[in-house]
């Protein structure tokens, strides 16, 4: 969320200087040790190497993982559909639906109840366009959930290991910094 970014950017710094297991600096807590976080770590040799400031780093980080997250978003619609016109609606759907949030929303705007609250419209991950407007490390995560859901799929289909190893590689980097999709991923195969 956007009151995050301080801490992406704090994290980001510590990884250029060479710091992976990262300080929160933002509370007064103790800290005996710090927190390894792989995506920012990486996001902060990235930047290291480049010379980047953390704000350039963290967008620039977010515009290179844009395409992955549509090409896999394709890929998993191309499973599901072989009709190329199909697929080219249901990509389109994939990237600018935004769920039925927002049409409850602008329904109750028009009768003023402003105190019921629709958490759809505050997950920045509920939907593709929203998730591509946040911090990179969501659209990474939700590239990699997808990937670990198509991979699971090609799996039951052809029953070759390899989509298995690939399931679950992916799943080790989700789980690293997202360990709360856990749940999904199992609840979800």
């Amino acid at each position: 969320s956007g009151a995050d970014y301080m801490v992406y950017f704090s994290q980001i710094e510590q990884a250029k200087k060479g710091i992976y297991f990262f300080k929160d600096f933002f509370t007064s807590e103790p800290q005996s040790v710090g927190v390894l976080n792989p995506f920012w770590s990486l996001v902060g040799i990235f930047a290291r190497i480049f010379n980047l400031s953390s704000f350039v780093a963290l967008h620039l980080a977010s515009f290179l993982l844009i395409p992955v997250f549509l090409i896999a978003g394709y890929h998993l619609i191309s499973f599901f559909f072989e009709d190329k016109t199909k697929r080219k609606v249901c990509f389109i759907f994939f990237i600018f639906a935004s769920g039925i949030g927002g049409w409850i929303m602008s329904i109750l705007e028009a009768h003023s109840l402003e105190n019921i609250y629709f958490p759809s419209l505050d997950v920045g991950e509920a939907f593709s366009l929203t998730t591509l407007s946040n911090p990179s490390h969501f659209i990474a995560s939700l590239t990699l959930l997808i990937l670990i859901f198509l991979f699971s799929l090609y799996f039951f289909e052809r029953y070759k290991f390899v989509y298995s190893f690939l399931a679950s590689f992916c799943a080790f980097l989700l789980f690293s910094f997202h360990p709360y999709h856990v749940y999904t991923v199992f609840f979800v195969i």
